[in-house]
Parts: C-alpha cells; structure tokens; sequence
C-alpha cells in the first residue's frame, strides 16, 4: 500500500484492534520523513503527523492549533449526528477535550486541584484499599478470570466514581455506557444495537439521565467530593451552565477510568509476554515507578487527537493550510525510533523515558497523577500475593481510535498461601 492508503487506514477503528498492523503503519509513516494526507472514505482528510517531535510541536502550539470543531477523527455521519444531538460537529463541545484557549483553562481549573500531586497522594489510602479489594477477587477467582473483564475494568472506574462521590452502584451502569461511547465503531459492543451512530447517541443520553439528578442534588446538598465541585463550580463569578457541568463529569466518568483500565491489563499482558522483565520486576518492587512509564509507553491508551490549524503552519517540509486538519498520534509517537532506544523493546528499567502517553501542551492528562498511583498500587500489592500467573487464552483488542485497549485476556494463576 502507499503511504497514502496506510494513513487512511489509520481512520478505520479495526486497524486498532490489531497492535502488530497498526505499529507497521506508524513505523512506516514515521521512516517516511514525510507529514502524510490522508483521504478516509467516509471522513475529512486530514495530515498523519506521527513523530514524537511534531506532535509536540502541534500540541505545544494551541495558537496555531485548536480541538474545537474536530478534536478526534470522526466520520462525516457522526458529524452529522453530533450536529443534531449537541448543536455541534464535535459532539459534546462543553467537555475539555474540545475546549481551546481561556475557556478551557478556566474549566480545566475547575477539576485541576482535585488532581495535583498533593492531593492525589491524599487518596493513597483509599486507592490502596480498594486495589485490596480487586486482589481478594482475583484471589476468589479459583485461579483462573479474564484480567480485563473481571478486574482492569473495574477497579480504576470504582476509584474515579470513589472521588465523585457516586456509589458502587453505578459502576456497572458506567462501564457499559463508556464501553458503549468509545467503542461505538465496534460491532462487538452492545450488538443488540445495530447503528455506530445510535450506539453513541444510547451512551450520552444514558450518561446524562445518571448525571442530571447527581447535579440537581449536589446542587441542594453540597458535600466535600469531586460530584459537588463540579455541581457548584464557578467561571468569573457565574455558575456553570447545566451543559457545561455535564460535559466535566462526562470526561471524568468516561476518560478518568477507561485509559488506566487500558494500561493495567496491557501492563500485565506485557510483562507475561516478556518474562525476563517480569522476574526482575518482582525482583525489585522498586522498579515499579519506571515500570508505570514503560506500561504507559508500550499501551499508550489515547490514540490521537485532532487539530485544525488556524492558520498557514510549517511542519518539517509540508505546509498545513488554514482550515486544514491534522491528527497527532500519539501511539505512534510512543514508539519513535529518534526518541526511544529500541523502541519495539520492553524494559521496564528503560530511562529515560519521554513517553507522550498523557499527552503534551494545555491538553495535557489531567488526571496523570492518579493513573500512576493507581497503577502502581495494584501492582505494588499483587505482585507479592502472586506464585504464579500465565495467559490462557487468546487476547482481543477493542476495535477504537481515540481510546482503546484489551477487551479481553484471559490468564490462569496461584496465589500464595495465607
């Protein structure tokens, strides 16, 4: 295929179900030396921009570079749909992903402080004893579960819903409609819904059903959680409108616990596939903050976002024209050879290690800090009760191109005894 054909195929949320494909696309596109046009059937070109440089360079430049009306890949029919659905081609145009500027900060303050290193080592405590208890039910399993099914899914959502304020209750109701949202494009999720497009469409109106009372109640009855926060969060002096306020918790319910849920099963399923690296890891426990880095690097859970240059931009040797767009692709910059020494290897010592899994510029991950906590707390903790673990099974991935990651991996395993 030529370059061309291959950035196309970097649209099409199947590529992403293969890792091995889809990494031979990068690779290519990246030795090319060349910012590719592609031309997807169905969706607006756009230029492939897949070195760790330039994407920093799009990122780190929001001036010349903004979300708002195209922050990821969407098919001309999801424009569509978005458009009558929230009155904009970005689909929920009130969440921070396609937000620029003043405005975004001044929202992304809003959330910024519950995030900051400080306050997230305060939650160690809380994200330590519910890690506990997803090990007692790995423990339970009579030695054999789906990791990402019965365990990575769920333990990340239940500290993000812990910090909300929301109740285990609700986690199941999460998971499938997040499942539902980003992997609309899937044909394996909720199959009893035909359309990609309803699909989508099922898990806002389903989100914001959940979301409406919690707003209303908070509203009435503050309380010292993040639910509140949000609900009684002022710009300038205003209060934030119904939409707005939706859009913060859409973001935190669905991205806050969707990418670690990534990163956790593909951390396992790389250190199963490298066992070298894992008898160090368990080792020498105190290589699990490095380790976190490389698990980050090797999953990188967010995919792309995409841009819209504000005006005529140089990148290496292709002009990006004004109203053109580009899509930064992170996994692939995750992987460039000038970054990276043997990129396509797995060390969990490697160092240094400028991954842009969380991204680059003002919309770098909000909640980066606690996703490395939470990683390295159930690792921290499983690692020591673990004598044995090994895949069972084939491992499948989610068929996305903004978030995704493993839908299933099966694997058999002993716990010590006591």
């Amino acid at each position: 295929m030529t370059l061309e054909q291959n950035a196309a195929r970097l649209a099409d949320a199947a590529t992403y179900a293969d890792p091995d494909e889809l990494n031979e696309i990068f690779t290519g596109l990246r030795r090319s030396g060349r910012i590719v046009l592609a031309e997807p059937k169905g969706m607006r070109s756009f230029w492939a921009v897949t070195k760790a440089a330039d994407v920093r360079f799009v990122e780190t430049n929001p001036g010349k570079f903004i979300a708002e009306p195209w922050p990821a890949m969407l098919m001309k029919d999801q424009e569509q749909k978005n458009t009558e659905l929230f009155g904009s081609i970005s689909g929920p145009s009130t969440t921070l992903v396609s937000m620029d500027g003043e405005i975004h900060h001044k929202h992304r303050l809003i959330a910024q402080a519950w995030f900051m290193p400080h306050n997230v080592r305060k939650l160690i405590p809380e994200v330590d004893a519910i890690a506990r208890t997803y090990i007692e039910k790995m423990a339970a399993m009579n030695g054999e579960c789906d990791f990402a099914q019965d365990i990575a899914f769920w333990y990340p959502l239940r500290v993000v819903n812990s910090i909300l304020g929301l109740p285990e209750s609700v986690d199941a109701d999460f998971l499938r409609l997040t499942q539902l949202s980003f992997g609309a494009a899937d044909p394996n999720i909720e199959a009893s819904i035909e359309s990609r497009l309803e699909r989508f469409a099922q898990s806002h109106r389903e989100f914001m059903s959940i979301f409406h009372p919690v707003i209303e109640d908070r509203r009435a009855n503050p309380t010292d959680d993040l639910a509140s926060a949000y609900s009684n969060a002022t710009i300038d002096g205003e209060p934030l409108g119904v939409a707005e306020t939706l859009g913060l918790f859409l973001v935190t319910a669905t991205a806050g616990h969707d990418t670690t849920s990534a990163t956790l099963a593909g951390g396992l399923k790389a250190l199963l596939e490298h066992p070298e690296q894992f008898s160090k890891l368990r080792e020498n426990l105190d290589l699990l903050p490095s380790a976190v880095e490389e698990f980050l690097r090797w999953v990188a859970p967010v995919k792309h976002f995409a841009r819209t240059a504000t005006e005529d931009v140089q990148i290496g040797d292709q002009t990006i024209a004004k109203g053109e767009r580009v899509v930064v692709f992170f996994a692939s910059a995750c992987r460039d050879e000038e970054v990276f020494d043997d990129p396509f290897e797995f060390r969990i010592d490697r160092d240094p290690n400028k991954h842009l899994a969380f991204g680059t510029g003002p919309h770098l991950c909000l909640g980066m800090h606690l996703a490395r906590l939470e990683i390295k707390s159930f690792f921290e903790q499983l690692l020591p009760r673990l004598k044995s673990v090994e895949l069972a099974g084939e491992a499948t991935y989610l068929q996305a191109n903004l978030v995704s990651g493993l839908t299933s991996l099966p694997v058999k395993y002993e716990f010590h005894a006591g």
